[in-house]
């Protein structure tokens, strides 16, 4: 039996698209770029969350990293707030 998603089911899952998108996937870009992590490793989780909150968008094999880091970069831009 399928069940439609109620509001509230949507609205929290747009909240966690929006703080991956806007807090948590920056952060992971740069610690990739400054070499703190493996940025395949990046890229996989990357993958890995996208799919799990229906964020699919068409990955380049072996550009992933740099695409998710330049994203990444690009975000922090907009979305970090100076104390």
């Amino acid at each position: 039996m399928v069940t439609m998603p109620s509001e509230r089911t949507n609205d929290a899952r747009t909240d966690l698209r929006s703080w991956y998108l806007h807090s948590l996937q920056p952060k992971l870009a740069r610690a990739a770029t400054t070499g703190a992590v493996d940025p395949q490793a990046v890229a996989a989780l990357d993958a890995e969350v996208r799919s799990f909150l229906d964020l699919h968008r068409a990955r380049t094999t072996g550009a992933a990293a740099g695409a998710i880091m330049a994203e990444g970069e690009h975000n922090r831009q907009h979305s970090e707030v100076s104390p």
